[in-house]
């Protein structure tokens, strides 16, 4: 199952759910998990809580029997190459 916030749903809540997946994955023995550091942690939370950023912000989460186990961020208006 694939849940997907894109923009003005609950960023901040699928945002802490990234934070967590982050934390079990390979990223966190290599230290560079998404939330792993307080300012990592305070910059997304700032994307997540600020109006205008957080539309820009999509979320899609996948979860295997209701446990989510993987996720991708993107900014709807990053420009490739840019």
């Amino acid at each position: 199952d694939v849940q997907s916030v894109l923009g003005t749903g609950d960023v901040p809540g699928a945002l802490e759910t990234c934070f967590d997946i982050s934390a079990r994955s390979w990223k966190a023995g290599a230290g560079s998990d998404l939330g792993g550091r307080p300012a990592y942690r305070a910059f997304y939370r700032a994307l997540a809580e600020d109006e205008v950023l957080r539309r820009r912000l999509y979320i899609w989460i996948l979860a295997v029997d209701d446990q989510p186990i993987a996720f991708n961020m993107a900014d709807r208006l990053a420009r490739v190459g840019a």
